[in-house]
């Protein structure tokens, strides 16, 4: 399709950072990344979407599929990615050729330790690491108590304050005086 911008950009007539390329894929790195790594693999022949295959791209579908591992190994993505294929519009597809999404990067929890160290430095990195250690414990000790099978401690009902009570409670009151 000539106003395709995927098939121009697996044809060289548009540049793209080019990860990998044969005679039937592409794969090149997103422009607007949501992940440290965040590539993509197409087809260069057009298809619309996923919903627009049928058994004859078959060979270049898995061909995409097989070689996702590959590419992602090699832009570090040595303990997994995400992959994803966005069809139509309710799939939120926003350009109509097919394209697989592959991302991966460090674990955002590693990120933010990272940051946390940086401002703030080790020992209160340990400090925070000591008070969120203490509170997980303290929670999970009482939803041990809360759930264990031994009857609960005897309650104490609450009385119901009437004008007499407060009668009462205000004479307690004056003759402790």
């Amino acid at each position: 399709m000539s106003d395709c911008i995927f098939c121009k950009i697996a044809h060289g007539d548009i540049p793209s950072k080019k990860i990998y390329e044969d005679e039937e894929i592409f794969a090149f790195h997103d422009i607007n990344p949501i992940a440290p790594v965040h590539f993509m693999i197409v087809p260069k022949l057009h298809v619309g979407s996923l919903m627009d295959v049928d058994m004859s791209h078959q060979m270049l579908l898995g061909r995409i599929l097989a070689k996702a591992n590959d590419l992602a190994k090699s832009q570090g993505l040595n303990e997994g990615f995400r992959t994803i294929i966005n069809t139509g519009r309710i799939g939120h597809q926003e350009v109509y050729h097919l394209h697989v999404h592959i991302l991966g990067g460090p674990e955002p929890l590693v990120i933010v330790l990272v940051i946390v160290m940086l401002v703030f430095g080790t020992k209160k990195l340990r400090n925070m690491g000591s008070d969120l250690g203490g509170a997980v414990k303290g929670f999970k000790d009482g939803m041990k108590e809360a759930s264990s099978d031994k009857p609960a401690e005897k309650s104490v009902e609450p009385q119901q304050v009437t004008g007499q009570t407060i009668d009462v409670e205000a004479r307690r009151e004056q003759t402790k005086s």
